[in-house]
């Protein structure tokens, strides 16, 4: 998958989280629930570098927390790689 979808999901993901509140976000939170399954063929979190990346890019670090409700191990390395820089 290519760095240009990684960056393009968390922009729509972290945009669409900024301006509706949590409680509002059904369909982001059922993207996401696509993003992170990992029979899902756009299966988001086979490149956490580049998750990474965008999440630092877009400023979009609440997402690692979201991540954590579908993938903890994910979302624990996500922390880590996004401290790392």
């Amino acid at each position: 998958m290519g760095n240009h979808f990684v960056k393009s999901a968390v922009e729509v993901l972290a945009n669409g989280f900024n301006i509706h509140p949590l409680k509002e976000n059904a369909l982001l939170f059922k993207y996401m629930e696509e993003l992170c399954c990992k029979e899902n063929t756009l299966y988001l979190l086979d490149d956490l570098e580049a998750v990474a990346e965008a999440i630092r890019e877009y400023d979009a670090y609440l997402l690692i927390d979201l991540i954590s409700l579908y993938d903890c191990k994910a979302a624990q390395q996500l922390d880590i790689l996004v401290l790392e820089d």
